[in-house]
């Protein structure tokens, strides 16, 4: 399986950096998205938990894969601009509920406690 970059652009709004890419695997039927995720961290020398596969199109009878993917400054502004499904699909379900709660929890304000006379 070899990936190749095909565009690559800074997106200063949200934070993040936007690629496409072209994945062939000629001996293979088309990688599963951990293993095209693995492969791309592993090339762009980035934090897995950062970057986000948004799509994978297999080309109709061809050993080729074009993809979207995404990658974030921040876990934090990841999960502020990324839809749910997203998230899933790239953390897992479990994982991605934890983050939430733990994201949400941190920007509650902490109750004042009353006071006793």
């Amino acid at each position: 399986m070899e990936i190749s970059i095909i565009s690559r652009k800074e997106n200063q709004l949200v934070e993040r950096e936007e690629l496409v890419f072209l994945v062939n695997h000629e001996s293979q039927g088309t990688p599963s998205r951990e293993e095209i995720k693995n492969k791309l961290v592993a090339i762009l020398n980035v934090d897995t938990e950062k970057l986000f596969i948004k799509k994978i199109e297999s080309e109709h009878g061809s050993t080729r894969s074009k993809g979207t993917a995404r990658i974030y400054k921040s876990l934090e502004r990841a999960l502020l601009v990324e839809p749910n499904y997203i998230v899933k699909r790239n953390l897992g379900e479990a994982s991605a509920k934890e983050k939430k709660t733990k994201e949400k929890k941190a920007a509650k304000p902490a109750k004042a406690k009353p006071k006793i006379k």
